[in-house]
Order: structure tokens, then sequence, then C-alpha cells
């Protein structure tokens, strides 16, 4: 990626005015051509992928992992309400079909006690992230599914067979469905949870 040919561009933002009043507006911003970003202001969401494409709506996405005390769930756990689903899923076919890598960042909201009373760890030291970030290369090997956490950021590398997974788990969850994890390993496994009233 780090080969990548730069060149500037122009795209639309939306960026938060005073007092959560949503504003859109056109920035010049140098980027990676391969390049691939979700910007989720509060409960706004701007879809960009080069040179101009973009998708807003609201929604809950949540991403955490339990302390060691939990070992029944290891792993990362993901949940978000049915618009939260929605722009995943939008971002994740998308990523399944790239014949280039790419990179997806999407910011995160807080876990709260609501989200955790599905799995019934509520009592459980929780450690939370504010973002996620999917790098996906169509040369990674179809079960890469990996996980790596930098300070309050999760970046997980995938192959696309792992993207349409994970869109299908996204899937269950907008259907109230969940309870299981996908991942050979423990430490890279990623679990999916519904939301209560999603």
């Amino acid at each position: 990626m780090e080969s990548a040919r730069r060149e500037e561009v122009g795209f639309i933002r939306l960026s938060m005015g005073k007092r959560g009043a949503g504003r859109a507006v056109v920035r010049p911003l140098s980027i990676t051509v391969e390049r691939f970003e979700v910007f989720r202001c509060r409960s706004q969401v701007t879809w960009i992928r080069p040179p101009t494409s973009i998708l807003e709506m609201a929604g809950l996405i949540c991403l955490w992992q339990y302390g060691e005390r939990a070992r029944a769930y290891p792993g990362f756990h993901l949940s978000a309400d049915q618009p939260g689903c929605d722009q995943l899923l939008a971002l994740l076919v998308t990523l399944a079909k790239t014949r280039t890598p790419q990179i997806a960042n999407v910011a995160l909201d807080p876990v709260t006690p609501a989200v955790l009373a599905i799995p019934s760890e509520r009592d459980t030291a929780v450690n939370a992230y504010r973002h996620w970030e999917l790098i996906v290369d169509p040369r990674f090997p179809p079960e890469r599914l990996h996980f790596a956490v930098i300070r309050d950021r999760v970046r997980t590398e995938l192959s696309p067979v792992q993207v349409e997974s994970i869109a299908g788990g996204v899937q269950d969850i907008r259907e109230r469905r969940g309870d299981y994890a996908i991942g050979e390993e423990d430490d890279h496994q990623l679990w999916f949870w519904w939301q209560d009233g999603a």
C-alpha cells in the first residue's frame, strides 16, 4: 500500500456545525487512490469512495472485547442497530467485490449496558474502541481474518471471502440473530450480537 499512487481529489465530507447541526462542505483532500473511507459524525454518516460517492444515514455500531475473566467470549464483538447494519452492509458489499487493496475506516459508538444486555456479560469489564479499520486485499488467503489493537483503533486484515462472512453476520444482526463467531483462532474471532428494539 505504501507504493500506492497519490493524487489530489475533491469530495464532500459531512461536518458537524455548532451544537450538532449537520453541514456538507466541499474540501480538496490528498488521499491514496486505493482508499475507501467512512466518516461518521455522531448520528450522521458520509460514505466516501474516490472520486465521489456519498451515503448518509443514522446508525449505532459498537465493537468491543471482554476482559480476561470472560474467556467464554474471546475475540471481538460487533453489535449494531438496524440503520447501523444497513450502512455496514452497503460498505461490505462493495468491499467484497474489490479487485484492488482497499481500506475502510468506520467510527464506532460507545458500548452501553443496553448493548451488553444481549450477551449477558454486563458485569464484565470491556475494552471498547472508537475506530474500526478494515484492510481488504484480494491477495490475502481466503481464511485471513486478523485483528490488532492500536490504542482506540481496531485494525482488521481480511480477505474478500471474510468480508462476505462479516456481511452475513451483519445481516443476521439486522434480523435479530447472532450469538456466534467467525474466525479460526480465539483471539481473532468476531462475534455478532443484535440489539433490543433494533
